[in-house]
């Protein structure tokens, strides 16, 4: 397998490729090109995955593939953007989806095992900001600012960045 920042003939991988670097024992499965991380083997083995199936590639090769960070429960119509610590959160609607020139192609169907191992959030910060809001429905409530959002009791790692339009 060869991989780079960008796609070519040369250098797609298969979706539900099984990938990790070499001395790293944190698995990926690729969907469009993208990565998106196998948190834990109840996982892996709800796909019917096997450790032996696994394709070790380089260090550098693993870092300049993006993350797939959209995913959708299989027969479900909610789309989830997933922040960087595995924190799902709803995205509201079409314009939304369109305002972070996301694509449908980048969604991946999820089975129930691996949707209920990404804890579900409603914090959200402005980019640029230093507001934290809660959502609930269409309506949203200042919580705190980012320097003491742990000390409110808040995980700052739940916390999705969002642009104007969301």
């Amino acid at each position: 397998a060869a991989v780079a920042p960008f796609a070519t003939s040369l250098n797609t991988l298969n979706n539900g490729l099984l990938i990790r670097a070499g001395g790293d024992e944190k698995v990926y499965v690729s969907h469009n090109n993208k990565k998106r991380l196998i948190s834990n083997n109840q996982i892996l083995n709800s796909y019917g995955y096997s450790w032996d199936n696994v394709l070790v590639l380089s260090k550098s090769m693993i870092e300049v593939i993006s993350l797939n960070n959209i995913i959708r429960l299989s027969e479900t119509e909610k789309v989830y953007a997933l922040n960087d610590f595995g924190y799902k959160r709803h995205i509201p609607n079409q314009k939304v989806f369109n305002s972070y020139d996301l694509k449908a192609i980048d969604i991946a169907d999820i089975n129930q095992t691996e949707f209920a191992s990404y804890p579900e959030s409603n914090l959200i910060q402005l980019v640029g900001g230093n507001e934290i809001y809660m959502t609930t429905g269409n309506s949203k409530k200042k919580v705190g600012l980012t320097e003491n959002i742990q000390n409110l009791g808040y995980n700052p790692n739940a916390i999705h960045i969002v642009n104007e339009t969301d």
